[in-house]
């Protein structure tokens, strides 16, 4: 079992007075069982919060989190991780109400590993284990043409593997890299929206240390600076004058990895042989900067509710290309753009739910420009 207590109460108070005049508001008690997950084994993570009466609040960066019902001062949450994926750091974060401060949000980091094979061509008849990040795998004995396949369990921030092939009484080793995808973040929002006329907070919350030159952008907003730890950024938001809602949506990227070497029509329609990295396996600075750059194409294009905005990755330079905007993408629970943002903790439902939220507030914002014309 797992406790967190994020505790900073010098500067709890020193921001709390910036804020509101009121006393430092304390972060909850997080207890969570089991601590550590793997993907693909059906596990969920039982949460146990306790806080100090007032309403809890809790956003995860993957999976579905769902509060199970509340015992005395303390409510449950049930967390069930995504379908499985690359092995990454999934992150809770619980607080109670406002006003936010680095002091009053509890993060709960949960170790999320992945289970994989690896094709190991050695010497026929070696006898084969593997290392990956101190856990061992094997031993087994490769076929008469060198051949085998290993079963691991592959950790978070796990960079390569260690393969030992021993033969009578002479052993080899070598090192293979393994391919990494970067952890989610997540923000937590106070109040969960922020309309036109109001101001709110928002923590950007990251299981690694964050680029201390992050430029964080709010669509239909602003976000001042406020305070920061090494993992964690607090900003205000102060709505633009007429925006009916600040929106701090972008979803991790995905990679389409086509069969043939063109995605063609064949490919996607006929051979149905393409394959989707859903996250795209990219490092952490890459992703940064494509969702960076799919709000700001957003923005460029004066869209609004959703859109789909496609890329091209250079082989080689590593240089970053819009390729298009999709303003109505496919929308199955089996297309990308759902996909994408249920890997970025936004689930089918909940999605379907925010889309139609800003639906409606689009509607109202162009019944109020109707009468002011007409007035």
């Amino acid at each position: 079992m797992r406790r967190v207590r994020r505790a900073s109460p010098g500067l709890a108070v020193g921001l709390a007075a910036l804020l509101l005049p009121i006393a430092a508001r304390a972060a909850p008690l997080v207890e969570a069982e089991p601590s550590r997950v793997v993907l693909g084994a059906g596990t969920q993570v039982r949460i146990t919060v306790r806080g100090a009466g007032g309403a809890l609040h809790g956003v995860a960066s993957a999976g579905t989190l769902t509060s199970t019902g509340l015992d005395g001062a303390a409510e449950h949450f049930l967390w069930t991780p995504p379908e499985p994926r690359a092995p990454f750091v999934a992150v809770l974060a619980f607080w109670e109400g406002r006003p936010l401060s680095l002091g009053s949000v509890t993060t709960l980091t949960l170790p999320c590993s992945g289970r994989t094979e690896l094709a190991i061509d050695t010497e026929p008849g070696a006898r084969v284990t593997v290392e990956v990040a101190g856990a061992h795998f094997g031993p087994r004995r490769a076929d008469a043409r060198g051949h085998l396949r290993m079963p691991v369990e592959v950790a978070p921030l796990a960079h390569e593997a260690r393969i030992t092939a021993e033969v009578g009484d002479q052993g080899k080793v070598r090192v293979i890299p393994l391919a990494t995808a970067p952890s989610p973040w997540v923000w937590a929002l106070e109040p969960a929206v922020v309309d036109a006329g109001m101001d709110g907070q928002a923590m950007l919350i990251s299981p690694e240390p964050i680029d201390p030159h992050l430029e964080a952008k709010a669509t239909g907003g602003q976000l001042r600076h406020q305070a920061t730890e090494p993992n964690r950024i607090l900003y205000s938001i102060i709505p633009q004058p007429g925006a009916a809602r600040v929106g701090l949506e972008a979803s991790l990227p995905g990679e389409v990895i086509p069969y043939n070497e063109f995605y063609d029509y064949q490919d996607k329609y006929e051979d149905g042989r393409t394959r989707f990295g859903i996250p795209a396996e990219l490092p952490a600075a890459v992703v940064r900067k494509i969702r960076a750059q799919a709000i700001a194409a957003f923005q460029a294009c004066q869209a609004e509710g959703l859109a789909r905005v496609d890329f091209f990755l250079e082989n080689g330079t590593g240089d970053i290309y819009v390729n298009e905007i999709n303003t109505l993408p496919g929308f199955t629970e089996i297309s990308m753009y759902p996909k994408l943002w249920a890997v970025s903790g936004l689930p089918f439902g909940r999605l379907l739910d925010r889309l139609i939220e800003l639906g409606l507030e689009r509607h109202k914002a162009k019944r109020r420009c109707t009468a002011r014309d007409g007035a």
